[in-house]
């Protein structure tokens, strides 16, 4: 039986583990007017699948908001969204294709993309304005990307954490850090 779990457009927060283990709902619509997903929200909601877009309203994911979400095949990121939380989208392992990050985006926490085996590529949009900014990538936040064989990455990351990386093993080519 196929469900979908829309959020009204009236909606600026969805809550601390509002629907986790959702198991119920195949698709999922967020609203446009969505600031804050928070911790947990979205967590093991094992049958959403399809495409996640998150709108350009949101600045920031919180902690394993969709963690385990493993049937979402594809990642659209807000262009406003600064902060991804620790293991935001941890063992989302169906996500295929790139995974862009917005240049907005000044910190990519812990674990945050952790075995999502099914990234080919990411990129870092860099940003033409970025003084005030720079980005971070902590420990294991891609760990275990083991479909990623390439990346582009930004003139402004200041920081990459132990493990960051660890376990792409199909990742090619040069490494240049700017």
């Amino acid at each position: 039986m196929k469900c979908k779990l829309e959020i009204p457009d009236s909606t600026k927060k969805v809550g601390m583990l509002s629907f986790e283990y959702c198991s119920y709902s195949t698709e999922i619509t967020l609203s446009k007017q969505l600031e804050t997903i928070y911790c947990g929200s979205f967590s093991y909601c094992t049958s959403l699948s399809g495409t996640l877009i998150i709108s350009d309203s949101v600045t920031e994911i919180g902690t394993y908001a969709f963690e385990r979400c493993d049937k979402l095949t594809t990642l659209t990121l807000s262009k406003s969204i600064n902060f991804i939380d620790h293991g935001s989208f941890t063992h989302c392992t169906s996500m295929t294709g790139s995974l862009v990050i917005p240049e907005s985006i000044v910190k990519i926490s812990s674990n945050a993309f952790e075995i999502c085996t099914s990234f080919t590529s990411i990129v870092f949009n860099d940003k033409t304005a970025r003084s005030l900014s720079t980005l971070q990538i902590n420990s294991n936040a891609l760990n275990g990307c083991s479909g990623l064989t390439s990346k582009s990455f930004s003139n402004h990351i200041d920081y990459i954490g132990n493990d960051a990386f660890s376990e792409c093993p199909y990742l090619k080519g040069s490494l240049v850090i700017p």
